[in-house]
């Protein structure tokens, strides 16, 4: 167990002084880090007996309603603007769960990926409101109220995102060693 320890302080050490030598590495190791949040999320279906592959679906979603909010003026600050589409991405979680809960095994996969599925021919299909699967272009958005050029807002955006991991992480872990996770 204390090896287990040592190896995540390493990780983490190399991911907290990694951008601050090599600043182009920011918005990937960023992208990999959402990445990992998702299979996250796919680590604990498993435990619990099922198999997701709709995922995107959600990450789509929450990306979308921040261009929407955006494009609208209703705000640019990622302190908002996170939390707001992670709710409605939560929403939709709900609702398509509602409708797949009582799938198990393959089926639960399969319906994951048909809603995922019917959502991206959605998006191409409306792609004169939605900007087609490749989403709408977007202001940077500020980040506790200050404007920040670009490499600041990519470095600030990479330890915000790597410390929501660390404690999702940190979360599934503590879980899959519960009771509810084994």
């Amino acid at each position: 167990m204390a090896r287990q320890y040592l190896i995540g302080a390493a990780l983490l050490i190399a991911l907290i002084v990694f951008p601050l030598i090599s600043p182009w590495a920011t918005v990937i190791l960023t992208v990999a880090l959402c990445e990992g949040l998702a299979a996250l999320g796919i680590l604990v279906l498993l435990r619990a007996g099922q198999v997701s592959f709709g995922h995107g679906l959600f990450f789509a979603f929450s990306a979308y309603v921040v261009a929407f909010m955006a494009a609208a003026k209703v705000g640019h600050e990622v302190l908002l603007l996170v939390p707001i589409a992670t709710a409605a991405s939560g929403l939709v979680a709900a609702i398509v769960g509602l409708f797949i809960v009582r799938y198990r095994a393959i089926f639960f996969g399969m319906l994951n990926l048909a809603i995922s599925m019917v959502f991206f021919s959605l998006l191409e299909k409306l792609f004169s409101v939605t900007g087609g699967a490749d989403g709408k272009r977007v202001p940077r958005p500020t980040l506790a109220g200050l404007t920040l050029d670009r490499e600041t807002f990519e470095f600030w955006m990479f330890y915000i995102t790597l410390a929501l991991a660390v404690v999702a992480a940190l979360g599934v872990a503590r879980y899959l060693v519960s009771p509810g996770g084994k």
